[in-house]
């Protein structure tokens, strides 16, 4: 349990590093998968709002359904406005999980 996470800890800094070192060579595919993501999340969250009449605060989820699908569609239609800040964002992301798994790793071994 705690090599698993202290390596999942260390692979978390080093792509961390990798994407804040090159960012031009991994924006392209970061920006596609979060785009694409929170499209299909945002329909998702439509369509599971309108077809549920039952739903606690179904407004809410259809809301939140529309905002994440105008958000990959401003990710997909305005790349450049939105790829440095997302490559900042998964980097200090990938780094702080990874300090994170490596903290929890020490600690598994004292508990």
């Amino acid at each position: 349990g705690r090599w698993v996470i202290l390596i999942v800890g260390i692979v978390g800094i080093v792509l961390g590093i990798v994407v804040m070192r090159n960012p031009t060579e991994t924006i392209a595919i970061i920006v596609l998968i979060a785009a694409i993501f929170w499209i299909i999340t945002g329909l998702v969250d439509i369509f599971r709002g309108i077809s549920d009449s039952g739903m606690e605060n179904r407004g809410w989820v259809i809301f939140g359904g529309v905002v994440a699908a105008l958000a990959g569609a401003i990710v997909l239609l305005w790349p450049a406005a939105s790829v440095l800040v997302l490559a900042v964002i998964a980097g200090v992301f990938f780094i702080v999980d990874g300090i994170m798994q490596i903290i929890a790793g020490f600690q598994i071994k004292s508990a």
